[in-house]
């Protein structure tokens, strides 16, 4: 791999640009944005760059659109096989300081060791980076370029600064070269401000390539420069990319386009087109970050007015994390943690917690602590991340502080939104209590009503209320149609309780219709949908489709894995179905474990009363099943569909019917079914396929 570390000026990009152009292979370019430091972001962004230079497999592409994936388990292993089908690539990363997340860094260094022989990474940054090299620089298996390697010599200088069209002799250039140490930034600043005044290079530069040689050479750029022509260039950098409406609505002008090509003209190659249609440009980012200050120390009001405008501007073209940035650095902090707010519960529930950090860090500790919205955001961000501490002192903050009415997202109130945060985090008996509190405003103006109601009628099932859930939950089904997790959660559940009501068919039209939500959306790794999972493996297993069942399974406690005891009323009601699901597939290695879980939760949610009841069940079908699992005969698929009907009062021609087999083949499957149980007549392979629990 190859590491290019230098300040900013020194040419890193332009290095990697002039490699990949010497360079057969195909190259794949991420520019590292602030924004990318979330590692499920950085990977989104790594696979769009990946798809730039070859096909990405469409399955590939929707399981890491899926919201609520983890980083590592779902998406890095996404990215690991794009990749791998590219063959022989360079991947650069520029400006990989940007990544800091220690996940997200984590993510870095397994792409660096998945790398083979014919893949190589490259990493352009600004500091030494976080990634575990070490091992890599003993084997020999590191270039590292720094400043010293990228500086420019005499030779170099001179022709940089024949390009600019100067003709400046030996002595200059050296002392030019001397002065900046090489430093490709500070001569390309020191050839524009030389041509705008040619005395510059007698006023000495002062030594070293820093941010004061670039003040003092920026300096002397702008002072050929009219103070509109001035005012423009510092103006328009308080957007980190530019296009002519935009700028347009920013400055309140219609002058843009006739400016941006005088800049052009004027040969400043700092300023830089991002496409061929010369539509939308970019400061270099030194050369930004310096007219940003001098914006700065000179008008302050001027710059916080433009970074509040730019904030409204940059939220209407969707990119929110431009407008929050902006609106910080504008001052109006009130907008930010309406910004942030309006995001936290999105980003909290599809597994962008890193991003949502980023912005509560970037408002700050105190406004956090004091902001009533912040706070709440930060509550989200404890739900997100599985910190109960951190959820329920932010929780607790968000309540004391003032604010009356409602949030930015529509939500009654900051006490309907706890109320529901609660109620999922609660037992049974208080999530009754909480899921009321969350219900009380309507659907109409509660964008909480539809989660509420699932978790009201779902307390009400496990207490004991069955016909109370039922209708419930058939009533507010069609309000949920908007969210699409919830209603998947709902109809879940209602499965559930169809099938704990001896409701066979109904629960499995159900269970398909919240698997057939769950696919449509693709929603499978959202923790919310942990149910639809649940139910679908007893399903499974109850038609005879074990493995089906136990992928399922395997699903449902991976997603809860991942909340690390949040949710431990949640945890109760998996352990107990999933149990049973293992019992009914004949799995008692399986079922023990979970039953031993559910027992433990138990003795926390005494009110979960039809819980306990399930879960007496189970452990009594646990103790009365056979240990080695021997005299259970294995019937085919069919042979299970015909078995299921042999409880009931169907005639056979009423059973092929229903079927869609003919009656030969009926009693074909039948005469199958008594040989393996060892049984002549009907009433005894019933009895005894409940025996072996084939039959429930």
């Amino acid at each position: 791999m190859v590491v290019i570390q230098a300040p900013a000026g020194y040419g890193k990009t332009t290095t990697a640009a002039l490699w990949e152009a010497a360079d057969e292979r195909p190259f794949i370019w991420v520019q590292i944005e602030a924004s990318d430091d979330d590692p499920v972001r950085f990977l989104r962004h790594l696979l769009a760059a990946i798809e730039e230079v070859a096909p990405v497999d469409p399955d590939l592409k929707r399981r890491i659109e899926a919201p609520g994936s983890d980083a590592k388990i779902d998406l890095l292993p996404v990215v690991q096989e794009a990749r791998s089908v590219v063959g022989a690539h360079v991947l650069v990363l520029d400006d990989a300081h940007r990544l800091t997340d220690a996940v997200t860094t984590r993510c870095v260094d397994a792409l660096l060791e998945s790398a083979t022989g014919a893949e190589q990474v490259a990493l352009l940054t600004r500091s030494e980076p976080p990634y575990r090299l070490g091992r890599l620089r003993m084997h020999d298996a590191v270039l590292d370029l720094v400043a010293g390697d990228l500086a420019l010599n005499e030779i170099e200088a001179m022709r940089l600064f024949d390009e600019a069209g100067l003709d400046l002799d030996g002595t200059m250039v050296l002392d030019l070269v001397a002065r900046t140490e090489g430093w490709a930034g500070g001569l390309h600043l020191a050839a524009l401000a030389i041509a705008r005044r040619p005395d510059t290079h007698r006023g000495g530069f002062l030594l070293g390539p820093d941010r004061l040689v670039a003040d003092f050479l920026v300096e002397e750029v702008l002072a050929g420069l009219s103070d509109g022509e001035c005012s423009f260039l510092e103006e328009s950098a308080t957007v980190a990319e530019m296009s002519v409406e935009l700028l347009d609505e920013l400055l309140e002008s219609d002058d843009a386009r006739r400016q941006l090509d005088r800049v052009e003209r004027s040969g400043n190659h700092f300023l830089v087109p991002l496409d061929d249609e010369r539509h939308w440009y970019r400061y270099h980012h030194l050369f930004g970050d310096l007219l940003r200050e001098r914006l700065r120390s000179r008008d302050p009001e001027r710059s916080r007015v433009l970074h509040r405008r730019a904030s409204i501007l940059l939220e209407q073209r969707d990119d929110t994390d431009a407008a929050i940035a902006h609106a910080i650095e504008g001052g109006d902090l009130d907008r930010a943690s309406t910004l942030i707010y309006r995001h936290a519960a999105g980003l909290a529930l599809t597994g962008e917690s890193a991003t949502l950090r980023r912005w509560l860090f970037a408002l700050g500790r105190h406004r956090v602590e004091h902001d009533a919205l912040a706070s709440m955001a930060m509550a989200w961000y404890g739900f997100a991340t599985n910190d109960v501490v951190l959820f329920r002192t932010s929780a607790a903050r968000a309540e004391q502080l003032d604010w009356v009415g409602p949030l930015p997202d529509g939500s009654p109130s900051i006490e309907t939104v706890l109320a529901f945060l609660r109620g999922m985090t609660s037992d049974v008996a208080e999530m009754r209590d909480h899921a009321d509190k969350a219900r009380a405003v309507g659907p109409d103006a509660n964008p909480c009503w539809a989660g509420a109601t699932a978790l009201r009628a779902t307390a009400g099932w496990m207490s004991g209320d069955v016909d109370g859930a039922r209708s419930m939950l058939r009533a507010s089904l069609p309000m949920m149609a908007g969210q699409r997790s919830f209603e998947a959660f709902a109809t879940a559940h209602l499965a559930l309780l169809e099938l704990d009501s001896g409701h066979r068919d109904e629960a499995i039209r159900l269970t398909r219709r919240a698997k057939r939500i769950v696919d449509d959306e693709n929603l499978g790794r959202l923790f919310i949908v942990v149910p639809v999972f649940e139910v679908a493996a007893l399903v499974e297993a109850l038609e005879g489709r074990r493995e089906e069942s136990a992928r399922s399974a395997a699903h449902a406690l991976e997603l809860l894995a991942r909340l690390e005891g949040l949710l431990p009323r949640a945890e109760y009601l998996a352990s107990v179905v999933l149990a049973r699901a293992a019992l009914a597939n004949r799995d008692r290695d399986a079922a023990r474990p979970l039953l031993d879980r559910a027992e433990e939760l138990s003795a926390a949610d005494p009110a979960a009363v039809r819980l306990a009841q399930m879960l007496a069940t189970a452990r009594k079908d646990y103790e009365g099943s056979d240990p080695a699992g021997r005299d259970v005969p294995r019937l085919t698929e069919a042979e299970r569909r015909v078995l299921d009907q042999l409880a009931t009062h169907l005639t056979l021609q009423e059973i092929s019917d229903q079927l869609f087999i003919s009656k030969n083949t009926t009693k074909s499957h039948l005469s199958a079914i008594y040989r393996k149980l060892g049984v002549t007549t009907r009433s005894g392979a019933v009895a005894e396929a409940r025996r072996v629990r084939l039959l429930p």
